[in-house]
């Protein structure tokens, strides 16, 4: 499946490329924020920061918390998610090449689920995501949604790139 992020200064929004077909529209709170919310099918996301450093966010779902992001000392972002059954799914988001700029998000068993590359759009001056996975996502009652998952790792990723150019 592929997808494509179109990002602009305050939101982003996610699109599915066949059949193309927007899928949600995150919005952040202000211009530098790192607060940010959501609407997928009838529910209310919102990701906020959980510590004065901004290194870890926690993800709510109709106001209740369903998993977090954090950075680790390995320039890596853990992404944690609760499935429908309150079974918690565990992710990394790393830098997969610094000259190609590509982004890899595997589960715990290092295995690939998406490629991410970043696509800088000067028109805008912010980045466009393309995202790739070399194979379906095994459906299975005990997977996390799949569109709350590519969400929060476009968010993770913009994390990683506004930490990578303060460096």
């Amino acid at each position: 499946m592929k997808y494509l992020v179109d990002s602009q200064r305050r939101f982003f929004t996610l699109f599915q490329l066949s059949p193309k077909k927007e899928l949600c529209n995150v919005k952040y709170e202000g211009l530098f924020s790192s607060t940010a919310a959501f609407n997928l099918r009838e529910d209310y996301y919102e990701i906020s920061a959980s510590n004065v450093w901004q290194t870890k966010f926690d993800l709510f779902k109709n106001k209740r918390d369903i998993g977090d992001i954090h950075y680790n000392w390995k320039h890596e972002v853990n992404i944690r998610l609760k499935n429908r059954h309150d079974l918690t799914k565990h992710f990394i988001l790393s830098v997969k090449s610094y000259f190609r700029f590509k982004f890899l998000l595997m589960d715990y068993q290092t295995q690939e689920i998406w490629t991410i590359k970043p696509v800088w759009r000067w028109r805008k001056f912010c980045y466009d995501f393309e995202v790739e996975s070399p194979q379906l996502m095994e459906e299975d009652h005990n997977q996390v949604d799949e569109i709350e998952l590519l969400t929060c790792t476009i968010y993770a990723t913009n994390l990683l790139i506004k930490s990578r150019n303060r460096q």
